[in-house]
């Protein structure tokens, strides 16, 4: 690889657990099924055994490695807990440091990673940091199956949303957070909301827009026998989403580090047409030290225009060819509308340090000309 003119590399399905079906035949068995697709470095990798103790179904976890010690403590790691990680499958990425940017972790490529090669029908692309409730497997899977509409709607382009929480108790040393900050039940999360006011809507004042369209009030109070209700997508939604895998675009991999990674891809599935719809009695719960409020590493704003010009393209040609519907038009014009006003703020900059140096340069001339005289 380091004498390779490869930028990076995989090695999937590294590690499957022994309940891992291991051939074609098998994993078509999985039809109907749920994969929690996971990524984190190797400082993350206890936090795995939180997921497996509360998700029951297959697990597609991809780390970030960099060196073959990274790899060594992996494998030591799931010999260790392997009855734990018996429906795991463990996939390694890893890349060369060529410039700045890269020594930030590429969110997006993991997610890529380990998405690729789940086997399941249906995923939840999930952050480390994150964990679902109690039996979560188990009451998707029975809603799969009861509820045919449910089902269809997944097939047919709709997003199943798990409402974000987190605890609002001030945890310094995040290696020693138990599992027990997390609600097993939507019960048990209710009362640590209204009750307690131990927990609350994940980010929901330091950053609205990314899960506010959850509407966590209807959330708390919905007691209907739905077992979803509609909501609509807003410009910087973000949920973690229940969704059919196949059709599902690649998450946009130029974005590292904080900054708009997973929010663009939700921003990609709109452009695509998908729906959402809120899952009544389920929800993820942060369970790491709550983020403090950073400034976006300076290339972020050139990868945005990038991204956006990108939309641009799918968006005009879904239409072209009548893929399109009035989500993709909705989100066309908003982009042009975006694109355009980069532009005038970039031509604007220009001209006026243009405006700045033929000013300079008119000084100095004058100068120049006091002096011959």
């Amino acid at each position: 690889f380091l004498s390779s003119t490869d930028r990076s590399r995989q090695i999937p399905r590294a590690v499957r657990g022994s309940d891992i079906a291991s051939d074609a035949q098998e994993r078509r068995d999985h039809d109907g099924d749920i994969s929690l697709a996971l990524h984190g470095s190797m400082d993350r990798l206890d936090r795995l055994l939180n997921h497996v103790e509360r998700w029951t179904g297959p697990v597609s976890v991809a780390f970030y490695t960099t060196n073959i010690d990274d790899i060594r403590k992996s494998l030591d790691f799931y010999q260790k807990h392997k009855a734990a990680l018996a429906k795991t499958t463990f996939h390694f990425f890893f890349e060369k440091i060529l410039i700045e940017k890269d020594k930030l972790y590429p969110h997006n490529s993991m997610r890529n990673c380990a998405l690729n090669f789940t086997d399941t029908e249906y995923v939840i692309n999930i952050d480390m940091d994150f964990v679902l409730n109690k039996d979560a497997y188990r009451t998707m899977m029975e809603l799969l199956r009861r509820d045919m509409s449910l089902r269809n709607s997944l097939d047919t382009q709709t997003l199943l949303v798990l409402p974000a929480f987190e605890s609002k108790l001030d945890i310094d040393d995040e290696s020693t957070e138990p599992l027990t900050f997390a609600p097993a039940t939507k019960e048990e999360l209710i009362r640590q909301v209204r009750d307690s006011k131990k927990a609350e809507p994940f980010h929901l004042e330091k950053f609205y827009k990314g899960h506010g369209p959850t509407n966590f009030e209807l959330w708390l109070a919905h007691n209907t026998s739905s077992s979803t209700y509609p909501v609509s997508y807003e410009r910087s939604f973000e949920p973690y989403v229940l969704a059919r895998r196949e059709g599902l675009p690649w998450f946009w991999t130029g974005f590292r580090g904080f900054g708009i990674n997973k929010l663009s891809w939700l921003e990609d599935l709109h452009v695509l047409g998908y729906k959402f719809a809120v899952l009544k009695d389920l929800f993820v719960f942060h369970i790491g030290k709550s983020s403090s409020a950073k400034a976006f590493p300076w290339w972020v704003g050139f990868e945005r225009r990038s991204f956006e010009a990108f939309l641009q393209v799918k968006a005009e040609d879904l239409l072209r060819y009548g893929m399109g519907d009035n989500n993709t038009a909705e989100a066309l014009t908003r982009i042009q509308a975006l694109l355009q006003q980069t532009q005038d703020e970039r031509d604007g900059k220009s001209r006026r340090f243009f405006l700045k140096v033929n000013k300079k340069a008119k000084k100095n001339e004058k100068k120049k000309s006091r002096r011959v005289r």
